[in-house]
């Protein structure tokens, strides 16, 4: 979001294409602009840095908007080079920087992260179903696969803890078993197990109420501890 903000601020300042004015002349330029200085806040809220000596008490202007876009950039670019070198050192020790240039940083994220975007046949190929439920389970795969990628993400946070699915085989295999209620199983929640990446589910007698509670839960239940 900070990043997003910024590039759209340093785009307006650049391209004088504000969106309420674009094609400012200068005076107006500087009078839409008076606001900002020479000086920025660092993402995470805390000092103000200038962007060159006595920058706090140099406006932004129609004339050095060009010089103004430049500094900012590079202190938005560079004020976490610090950081990301204490995070290369600590890569480094557990692997070998060469290799690294191997991957893309899309690969190398997915690798480390895992993916965001995973398939439902992905989980499905190392679940194990423990019910005889057919039913049920077939409800939930459908579901499954019609959620949206944000929704997916959301289940596996139920299930799992954790948002993302690493690539390969899963440390643990995904486990389905039957949920044992009194009453109508169609108004019952499904349980989940995040350390055993296991869900309870009801004896679901139709998709809707498969989906309808499924639903409820990612939503309603996003702490581990709740699941």
């Amino acid at each position: 979001k900070v990043d997003k903000s910024f590039t759209e601020l340093v785009t307006q300042v650049r391209d004088n294409s504000h969106p309420s004015c674009p094609d400012m002349d200068p005076e107006a330029f500087d009078a839409v602009y008076d606001c900002i200085t020479f000086a920025m806040h660092r993402s995470d809220g805390g000092s103000t840095v200038e962007l060159k000596p006595g920058g706090a008490s140099l406006s932004l202007t129609y004339h050095n908007r060009s010089e103004w876009c430049s500094l900012a950039t590079a202190f938005r670019l560079h004020e976490c080079d610090a950081q990301t070198a204490a995070v290369r050192r600590g890569v480094a020790q557990i692997l070998p920087l060469e290799a690294l240039v191997l991957y893309t940083a899309d690969e190398l994220e997915r690798l480390v992260c895992g993916q965001r975007d995973w398939s439902v046949e992905h989980l499905r190929k190392y679940a194990e179903v423990r019910t005889a439920d057919s039913r049920s389970v077939g409800f939930l795969w459908e579901v499954l696969a019609e959620m949206v990628r944000e929704e997916r993400e959301l289940f596996l946070i139920f299930v799992w803890g954790r948002s993302r699915m690493p690539e390969g085989a899963p440390p643990q295999r995904f486990i389905v078993d039957s949920q044992h209620v009194q009453g109508d199983p169609d108004e019952h929640l499904p349980l989940a197990a995040t350390c055993f990446f296991q869900l309870h589910l009801p004896r679901y007698r139709s998709k809707e109420a498969c989906r309808a509670k499924l639903l409820y839960a990612i939503y309603n239940c996003k702490e581990m501890d709740l699941a």
